[in-house]
């Protein structure tokens, strides 16, 4: 009954829009703003005839310039003044653009298609043009001089047109698994699984500071790498110019949205990224390169260490805050017994950082890019967890709170990841050691992780010999699945509705319940998980404690 009413007040909203977005824009006389909406729709088209849609974000033809992920969705219903459209708009625009790039580097070089009345015509789209033409569109909805009529019908039906955000859970899945009954028996399984994985907090600092070298150690026994980003010698930071970014960009959001440039996201980006220390038995413990080198299968090359970094925004009780990824991708899960349905090729953690308001460290959250193994540290005293309701599935939940005798400056946040399954098991803040002549025993020299945007993922070079068209290919597929990385445990986890779960996903296609529903990039995820502890966001004013 719910989606039959949305669908009539849907319909009821379209029937009142008589112009479409782009007739509205034209309004202010630029007539070549219909050609540039043509000229993006004919590009999807093409992009979906050769099945090269890049899946992180969601698109339409009514509004081709734009893109959508689920924060945009939830903040649209709020955009109200002029500045909260700009910023929407360009946020929007952004990931449309970002989306734009991958897919015209993946589309087949020198295509031909059928355009209009004419059969036989050859193009080449040029992604300057396209650029220009997506900036346009973007400028001429953001102009404030449209007249206020025109106005409210274009934002009107940029709300209706706003494409749906597809789940990533399938109910027929669960309908034909009995889903009732196979959460009831799953959730004791999957209460012992993550005691099985806390109880390995226990035992990791000791093994995490031991510095012997590998030789000194009993035949078998795993040594600990620590890897850190590639030191950014412009990247000299201090909470003083972080507190003053943010501030600055409160005053021109009416949203209260922190819209940082791409430069500060990543100085930000170098200026938190945690230590990691691995346990280390094989190559498969080591974080790589993912590419396509020798085969048309994507590798992940671990004599090129590196780190995926990107960044994202929740909403948190009336805030929206930014948060700051660093993914890891190791050549595949170890098995650990003859037969191991959670073991196969590839694996990828990602570690997801939030910041207050003040551009602090408040919430350390990370999955496997199979959506599994959810964990969430909450690194603020203002915080506490949430109480749950029985028979529920939550994520695995720990506080890991600064010192409060030592200077936030001289902190630095640390994770220790397992051998073979890649699995957190220990964070803290580590001290950092200021004078070069202290006494204490020196740990070998990390490992440094070249910095890579994520988005390179979207589309990876692929050597001349390896493909006869094309030069680049998304590590996913149309449906945001790595299909290299299938799973067993596949054929006795669907009735939760998770198809193929084990699986690599990319970013915002990410599962991460069985019992229940829930998505890591769901933008109000944090909300049902923490809260402030007196009840009040302003608690966050005094920073970190």
């Amino acid at each position: 009954m719910r989606s039959l009413i949305s669908a009539i007040l849907l319909f009821s909203l379209l029937a009142c829009v008589t112009q479409s977005p782009v007739e509205l824009l034209s309004d202010l006389g630029e007539p070549k703003l219909v050609s540039c909406h043509h000229m993006l729709s004919d590009f999807k088209r093409e992009v979906r005839r050769q099945q090269v849609q890049d899946a992180q974000v969601v698109t339409t033809d009514a509004i081709p310039f734009l893109a959508f992920d689920r924060f945009s969705q939830s903040v649209l219903l709020d955009v109200k003044t002029q500045k909260d459209k700009e910023q929407w708009l360009t946020y929007t625009a952004r990931l449309a653009k970002e989306q734009r790039h991958a897919e015209f580097r993946n589309l087949v070089a020198n295509h031909s298609f059928t355009r209009l009345f004419t059969a036989k015509a050859k193009h080449t789209f040029d992604l300057n043009q396209l650029d220009s033409c997506a900036d346009s569109l973007t400028q001429a909805a953001k102009n404030s001089s449209l007249r206020a009529s025109k106005k409210d019908e274009f934002w009107d039906h940029i709300r209706s047109s706003a494409p749906p955000i597809p789940s990533d859970y399938e109910p027929w899945l669960r309908i034909l698994g009995v889903y009732p009954v196979a959460a009831r028996f799953a959730h004791s399984s999957i209460l012992k699984e993550q005691v099985r994985i806390k109880a390995g907090f226990d035992t990791a600092y000791a093994r995490e500071t031991d510095h012997s070298p590998a030789s000194d150690r009993p035949p078998g026994e795993e040594k600990v790498i620590t890897y850190q980003l590639l030191d950014d010698n412009d990247n000299r930071l201090n909470h003083a110019t972080i507190q003053q970014w943010f501030a600055e960009a409160q005053t021109t959001s009416s949203l209260n949205w922190p819209q940082l440039s791409q430069q500060q996201i990543q100085r930000l980006t170098h200026y938190y990224a945690p230590d990691i220390r691995i346990d280390t038995l094989s190559d498969d413990d080591r974080p790589g390169t993912v590419g396509y080198f020798t085969t048309p299968q994507p590798e992940v090359a671990t004599n090129r260490p590196a780190v995926y970094l990107g960044h994202s925004y929740t909403r948190f009780h009336q805030q929206i805050l930014l948060q700051l990824h660093y993914s890891l991708w190791f050549p595949r899960r170890t098995p650990r017994r003859p037969v191991d349905p959670y073991a196969g090729p590839f694996d990828a953690i990602l570690l997801r950082l939030t910041l207050n308001q003040q551009g602090e460290p408040i919430v350390l959250d990370s999955i496997h890019h199979c959506g599994c193994y959810h964990m969430v540290f909450n690194l603020n005293d203002a915080l506490t967890f949430v109480e749950t309701q029985p028979g529920t599935e939550v994520p695995i939940r720990r506080s890991v709170l600064l010192s409060e005798t030592l200077p936030k400056d001289t902190q630095h946040l640390s994770v220790t990841l397992s051998h073979s399954e890649h699995m957190i098991k220990h964070a803290d803040w580590q001290y950092q050691q200021t004078n070069p002549d202290a006494e204490h025993l020196s740990a070998p020299d990390p490992v440094h992780l070249a910095p890579l945007a994520y988005h390179q993922l979207r589309s990876l070079p692929v050597p001349d010999s390896l493909i006869q068209t094309g030069s680049h290919k998304s590590l996913f597929d149309e449906k945001g699945w790595l299909l290299a990385s299938e799973r067993l445990e596949k054929s006795y986890l669907w009735p939760f509705g998770i198809p193929s779960p084990g699986m690599m996903r990319q970013w915002g296609h990410h599962a991460t319940a069985f019992i229940g529903m829930r998505h890591f990039d769901d933008a109000r995820m944090f909300e049902s998980l923490l809260s402030y502890r007196h009840g009040n966001p302003t608690a966050f004013q005094t920073g970190l404690r």
